[in-house]
């Protein structure tokens, strides 16, 4: 049965993120639904508004977050029903030719990321009047109650891990391979993580 959720929302360049009901689909073969405990919307989301970086709109913003996995589709086996997750903007295989040399960031697995639906076209948000919408980094975790995510893209923790640790610890991984951080700084201010706690 489809979940009810609330998303932020970018509509078209220029215009604010705007937080609108809509349903998200159940998973399907290979994925896994999430509810979420953390989230966050980085700088690279609010390019869409900017128009900075195209994505195709209208789009549910947030690529990172963390939870528990409460439903898992068909096949799914590297995750299962109750794992503490981190979602990956980058989901990999780890079966692939990248991925067996260690360059994971070109996996097959990435190839339908950035388009906002699932491998097969179809989005995984809709609205409540059926208005389709893409999902950043094939996520949509701003705001969101639940997210889908390909099973290959969910980080298994430990159990009794703490997922806002590890999304942290994501965080640092990223910025030490190239990326921004995802920590927002000023001279004579501390540092505050990106990333809310659901409530």
């Amino acid at each position: 049965m489809p979940t009810n959720t609330r998303a932020a929302i970018c509509w078209e360049v220029g215009r604010p993120w705007e937080i609108t009901d809509c349903t998200l689909a159940d998973p399907r073969a290979g994925e896994v639904l999430v509810k979420l405990e953390y989230a966050g919307l980085c700088h690279s989301d609010d390019h869409n508004v900017t128009g900075d970086f195209p994505a195709a709109l209208p789009v549910v913003g947030g690529h990172e977050g963390a939870g528990i996995v409460v439903a898992a589709g068909e096949g799914v086996d590297r995750v299962a029903v109750g794992d503490s997750v981190m979602l990956l903007p980058l989901p990999t295989c780890g079966k692939c030719r990248y991925c067996a040399d260690g360059r994971t960031h070109l996996c097959d697995a990435n190839l339908d990321v950035l388009t906002g639906a699932r491998a097969d076209g179809t989005f995984a948000f809709t609205t409540r009047d059926g208005r389709e919408l893409g999902a950043y980094g094939q996520l949509g975790t701003y705001v969101t109650e639940h997210a889908l995510a390909v099973a290959a893209g969910a980080g298994k923790g430990d159990p009794g891990t703490r997922v806002d640790v590890g999304l942290e610890l994501y965080a640092v991984d990223f910025v030490r391979n190239g990326a921004r951080s995802l920590r927002e700084s000023s001279p004579g201010k501390p540092s505050s993580p990106r990333c809310a706690k659901r409530r």
